[in-house]
């Protein structure tokens, strides 16, 4: 113990006092700027991944929102046309009057491309957009034996009413019975007027 005592009175016996007294301070003062820097960036990083983490939730929620907005549209779609039927409102048999119902509600549920029914027997209606680029204006397409298994498409006038025909597409009526298990949006035991 004597041999260290010595030693540290041979190390500060040759230092300035002015060293001696100004290294602790220094030191002290950067242990203090470090920790506080350290202890800043951490609560720093803390808070932007809470800030995160909140941008995330707040992001899923309203996507999850929008998302089931759009997808009960068609159930509800659906829904009011089984209701309509069921009570005798929609004659299914009706294309004419079908097709102008199905244009209303595209009107009514804006964002739905396209409302169709399709049945066992190959026949067809459905109202969507002319095209991709012409979203605004609407055409009512009809596959029944009145157009003899085609594909006819009808431009509309602003009430729904069929104006002209404007497009006639072969079709088969194996093709719609294929499509009619996924269109179908009745059961097929649904009857007019039950």
């Amino acid at each position: 113990m004597p041999n260290l005592n010595r030693l540290i009175a041979k190390i500060y016996g040759q230092l300035p006092l002015r060293t001696v007294l100004i290294v602790p301070f220094v030191l002290q003062i950067f242990a203090a700027v470090g920790l506080t820097g350290y202890l800043s960036f951490r609560n720093g990083q803390q808070a932007v991944n809470d800030l995160v983490n909140q941008l995330q939730n707040e992001v899923t929620s309203r996507i999850e929102q929008k998302l089931e907005a759009y997808l009960i549209v068609p159930h509800q779609i659906n829904q009011t046309n089984l209701d309509a039927v069921s009570i005798g409102l929609l004659d299914l048999n009706n294309f004419q009057n079908t097709g102008r119902h199905f244009w209303k509600q595209i009107q009514v549920f804006q964002g739905i491309g396209y409302i169709s029914y399709a049945n066992q027997k190959g026949e067809f209606i459905g109202v969507g957009p002319e095209d991709n680029e012409n979203l605004a204006k609407l055409t009512i397409d009809e596959v029944s034996p009145k157009t003899q298994g085609k594909s006819y498409s009808y431009a509309t006038d602003r009430h729904g009413n069929r104006t002209n025909l404007f497009g006639v597409k072969f079709t088969s009526g194996k093709a719609i019975q294929k499509l009619s298990r996924f269109l179908l949006a009745f059961p097929s035991t649904t009857k007019a007027g039950n």
